[in-house]
């Protein structure tokens, strides 16, 4: 009677302290202070429902708020204890109901309760009261340069407004030659990840990359009320090359969608807007006769290394053309020079960047001489003449006079080398004699028919066959795919568990027990040749048991997955240290390695 007694007692405690572990509860949670016109979330909860999907009724769009639709969570946390090295856990599964709303104007608003129907039973939340004050809806900002684009024909040229492409050019109406600053943007209400990019297609233009930051940032707005996450996927600066109208193709991305949580919705494909730039001709009147094609703005400068030279001393002048504009496709203007003065290749130094308003930095031109005659020379200015789009004219820049003296005597007793010319004697027309060593060969003496020329062949033949040989032992070894995986099985894992090391290093926790479980599941699965859709714990502990893996072994190789698995999801009920679950993976690997091995 008496142990009758305390058994009774027993079973009511565990039942107690089962009901308290599963007892149901719907809440809500709101701000209590927003801004009107800035989205915000009430968040509901079901923890522990009694169905797998229970359904839920949102609560009636009061007046002065707009309601952008729910997202679902669903999550499972687990506790989890060792005893006796054994793993065991109690579940909690939670439900999550998000509610985007906005606020269109201050003041104190009230949002009545929700309610979810569970197993039959309807539970209701309580009602939130959300204090609102002033505040005004945030433009979208403006990008530099930027007069096409506005928040209203944003909107109208973009069929979903959720998700959308938008392709932008700083001019649509430019001369030849002239800069234009063009920019993609993204404008999304989800988060997402690119997978692909089809940049635009630019015919008839001269397309320069503006460098883009490793990381793209996204920024935060609000248009009309609605919430986007925004950001500049790609920037160029273009020089069109043809006069009417020019057509940009769009521009495609390919991105996954994912919701407030990182769960997937899919992928989708977007397009921007095709863009059309009417291109002006440069005007002819007032044209100068020597103008290369320069557009923008620039500055002249003109330095000569030095204004009294030997004869047959080189001598240097440098055209600097500086400023911003369509570097790459003018050529700099040519100092006119004596006939005395042998002339070398000219060496062109690019020194400019890719920016919003054109090609940006200078182009030096180095112009070498050698004077062949003495006396005191006199060079003409330098003239270098440019379109400038702003003031729609042609300028001229000019340096000064160069006067250039050159001394000494001229030595006649040197050959010299004239550039893209044979070589001639200065003063004289007969040149001196080789006198140094030289080696002499026989006469129709060749490699072919030669003793080298037929070991040749038996070499490249004894080649060919080695590589045939060892080429057809290791497609054999590969043609057997489950042997060719247990083979490689242990080396995978241990470049898995050496990944997940850094991890650890870093303290990134979720990865790190993502990895560890993914090295033990990859390697029993290549170890066993068990197909990954069939791979189960119950599959692994039949697999490994008609090997005579001891049980422990195997108990505690699953075990070990399953604390990974938890830990992923359950990050606060951590018993083990990641240490300690590295060192406990390679191990159980390592063990298994062995006994597989021995027993195959």
């Amino acid at each position: 009677m008496y142990r009758q007694g305390i058994f009774t007692i027993f079973l009511s405690v565990l039942a107690i302290i089962s009901f308290a572990q599963n007892q149901r509860e719907f809440y809500v949670d709101a701000p209590k202070v927003v801004i009107a016109g800035e989205t915000f979330q009430i968040t509901y909860t079901l923890k522990n429902p009694r169905s797998s999907n229970p359904g839920f009724y949102p609560p009636k769009e009061p007046k002065g708020v707009t309601f952008y639709g729910t997202s679902t969570y669903r999550s499972q946390q687990s506790s989890i204890s060792i005893v006796n090295g054994r793993l065991k856990s109690v579940n909690t599964v939670t439900i999550t109901w998000i509610l985007t709303a906005v606020a269109n104007k201050p003041g104190t608003i009230t949002i009545g309760p929700a309610t979810v129907l569970d197993h039959g039973d309807k539970l209701t939340s309580n009602p939130v009261t959300i204090d609102v004050q002033g505040g005004q809806v945030n433009n979208l900002p403006k990008p530099k340069n930027n007069p096409a684009i506005t928040e209203q024909n944003i909107f109208n040229n973009q069929q979903n407004k959720d998700l959308f492409l938008e392709l932008v050019a700083s001019k649509r109406r430019v001369y030849l030659g002239e800069a234009i600053f063009v920019y993609t943007k993204v404008y999304s209400r989800y988060q997402i990840s690119v997978d692909d990019m089809k940049p635009a297609k630019f015919p008839g233009f001269w397309v320069n990359d503006i460098q883009m930051p490793s990381r793209i940032q996204a920024q935060d707005v609000i248009i009309n009320g609605r919430h986007y996450l925004t950001a500049v996927l790609d920037k160029k600066v273009i020089f069109p090359q043809q006069t009417g109208n020019l057509k940009i193709a769009p521009y495609s991305l390919t991105v996954s969608v994912y919701d407030n949580f990182g769960f997937p919705y899919g992928q989708k494909t977007i397009t921007s807007n095709p863009l059309t730039i009417h291109v002006l001709p440069l005007p002819t009147e007032n044209k100068p006769a020597n103008f290369s094609g320069a557009v923008g703005r620039f500055n002249l400068k003109v330095q000569v290394d030095k204004k009294q030279v030997n004869v047959d001393e080189p001598l240097t002048i440098k055209v600097i053309v500086s400023g911003i504009g369509n570097f790459g496709i003018f050529d700099l203007p040519t100092p006119s020079v004596p006939s005395s003065f042998e002339e070398l290749e000219p060496k062109e130094i690019p020194q400019y960047t890719a920016t919003e308003a054109g090609m940006q930095g200078r182009i030096v031109k180095e112009f070498i001489y050698i004077p062949r005659a003495t006396g005191t020379f006199n060079l003409p200015s330098i003239v270098f003449n440019y379109f400038d789009p702003q003031t729609k004219t042609y300028k001229s820049l000019s340096s000064e006079p160069i006067t250039i003296k050159v001394t000494g005597h001229l030595d006649t007793t040197h050959v010299y080398a004239s550039y893209g010319s044979n070589a001639q004697a200065i003063g004289s027309d007969i040149n001196y004699i080789y006198v140094g060593k030289f080696k002499l060969y026989r006469k129709n003496h060749f490699f072919a028919g030669s003793l080298w020329h037929w070991l040749s062949y038996l070499i490249l033949l004894l080649i060919f066959a080695i590589v045939v040989y060892f080429g057809r032992k290791t497609i054999k070894e590969r043609s057997d795919i489950k042997s060719f995986k247990a083979k490689q099985a242990s080396k995978i894992s241990q470049k898995r568990l050496q990944y997940a090391r850094k991890l650890m290093k870093h303290n990134e926790k979720e990865k790190f027990f993502e990895e560890v479980a993914n090295a033990l599941w990859g390697y029993i699965g290549d170890k066993l040749g068990i197909d990954p859709a069939e791979l189960t714990r119950d599959k692994i502990r039949q697999e490994l048991a008609e090997r005579n893996i001891p049980q422990d072994l195997i108990n505690e190789f699953i075990q070990t997955i399953d604390y990974c698995e938890f830990a992923r999801f359950a990050p606060t009920a951590q018993d083990f240290s990641m240490q300690e679950i590295y060192q406990k993976a390679y191990k159980l690997i390592d063990q298994l390695e062995k006994l597989t091995n021995n027993k195959s």
